[in-house]
Order: structure tokens, then C-alpha cells, then sequence
């Protein structure tokens, strides 16, 4: 999935490269992206609710805690949204991630549909197991959602503390494989771990078209009263885009 410049050099799935990036240096999110949280699932969502801050001289970290609560979720997300088409690759960064907990809960981080209609999700919940899913939505017209089990994991059950909670620098890749013609396009999701490459999907023929926004989302499932509370930390959030 990639292409030599007149140069010869290497070009990373497209000639044109955009980035977005916030590092929370400030204490203060830029305006492409947002944070939410919601009480329960008939409750209303309420952006920027239990988001803080450690700017500099500390760690320049965010935090969004989810509320105590059944069905409730912590959100990190980007208010634009992207048209797959128009893309070659969108790459969905977040630095020193930690899902807290590791027990109670579905962890994702997805390049979608914020309705969850479209695009792709990386998810862990506690009936995926060890490892996470990489999910694609579909209609149910089209078949409904495609789930591919990989051994990367967003958080590992049984453990306790920073270890357990996976402070990682992860990143989903969606290839579009627009840089090619239509009879020769093809789709794939890569996951990365600082670095390394933790799954690799083709997705060919599956991905939906739509308005894709990033987002990575905790959500705590029937949370008992004597689990501590869960939170997304991050240090930096960054959104990479290529085009021809």
C-alpha cells in the first residue's frame, strides 16, 4: 500500500499528507476534537462532562472519566468528519492510552459512523475474550456487522494496575485503496502498538461508505458497586490523512 514519489522515496498511501494533533499541553482541546459522557443509555449525552486536565509541568495528559453507572460511556472524538472516498488512508493515533479497568466494560477505538452504521471499530468487551474484535458495520440489508477476532488487546483481564490497563500507543489504519482504480481497489484494516503491527484485516468488498468521525469509547457493563471508577487517559490524539 504504498507509492514512489518522482524521487523514488516512499510515500505512505498518498501523495497529499494532512495532520491533526492534539498533545494537551495547554490543558485545553483544539477544536476539531471533543469529549462526552452520558449517564445511562436513555439519559442525554453531555459534551466536555468529566473531562480533566494534568497540562505542563505535569505528564500533559487528558483524562474523561465515565459516570458509576450501567451503559454509561466516556467518549474522546473529532468533531469533523471525513469521506472515506476521498481518502487513500485515515490513521487514528492515540498516545499513552490507558482504558481503565480491566473487567466490566467494552473498550473501542473505531474510524465510523458516530450512529455506528458505517466504517470500522477495534473492540474489547468482556465476552471478546483475551483479545479484541475488529468489527465493520453493515446494514443489516447488507448482511449486518462483520466481526474478525484478533489476539490484540485493548486491556488485559485479570490484571491489575498500569500494567493490566495497557498504557500503549496505539493506532487504526483504515486503506481505502483509493489510489488505485476501481477494478483494482482493496480494503484493510492495520492496527499498531507502539509501533509494531498488532492485526492486519483485508476488508474488501465490506467497508460502507458515510461521514467517518474517530473515536475511542469506554463503556462500563453492569458495573458493580465496588469497582473502581473508568477512565480513557491519553497524552496525545492525532489524526493522519492521505489523498492523491
Amino acid at each position: 500500500m504504498h507509492i514512489t514519489g518522482p524521487d523514488g522515496k516512499l510515500i505512505p498511501y498518498g501523495k497529499v499528507y494532512k495532520s491533526l494533533v492534539a498533545d494537551f499541553t495547554d490543558g485545553t482541546i483544539p477544536a476539531w476534537l471533543e469529549t462526552a459522557t452520558k449517564l445511562a443509555a436513555d439519559a442525554t449525552e453531555v459534551v466536555g462532562a468529566g473531562t480533566t486536565f494534568e497540562p505542563l509541568p505535569g505528564r500533559g495528559e487528558m483524562t474523561v472519566t465515565a459516570p458509576r453507572t450501567n451503559n454509561s460511556y466516556a467518549d474522546i472524538r473529532t468533531k469533523v468528519k471525513f469521506d472515506p472516498t476521498k481518502f487513500t488512508a485515515i490513521k487514528f493515533t492515540l498516545e499513552s492510552l490507558q482504558f481503565a479497568g480491566n473487567t466490566w466494560q467494552t473498550a473501542q477505538i473505531g474510524i465510523k459512523t458516530s450512529d455506528s452504521t458505517a466504517g470500522i471499530t477495534m473492540l474489547q468487551s468482556n465476552t471478546s475474550g483475551a483479545g479484541a474484535v475488529i468489527r465493520i458495520y453493515r446494514s443489516a440489508g447488507a448482511g449486518g456487522n462483520v466481526d474478525r477476532p484478533i489476539k490484540m488487546a485493548l486491556h488485559t483481564v485479570g490484571l491489575a494496575g498500569d500494567e493490566g490497563q495497557n498504557r500503549k500507543n496505539i493506532s487504526l489504519v483504515l486503506l481505502t485503496g483509493k489510489q488505485y482504480n476501481a477494478a483494482q481497489e482493496r480494503q484493510f484494516v492495520l492496527v499498531m502498538n507502539d509501533d509494531q503491527v498488532g492485526a492486519y484485516e483485508e476488508i474488501t468488498g465490506l467497508l460502507t461508505p458515510g461521514e467517518y468521525i474517530c473515536t475511542a469509547r469506554l463503556s462500563p457493563l453492569g458495573l458493580p458497586a465496588e469497582q473502581p471508577e473508568r477512565y480513557i487517559k491519553t497524552s496525545k490524539v492525532k489524526v493522519e490523512l492521505w489523498s492523491n
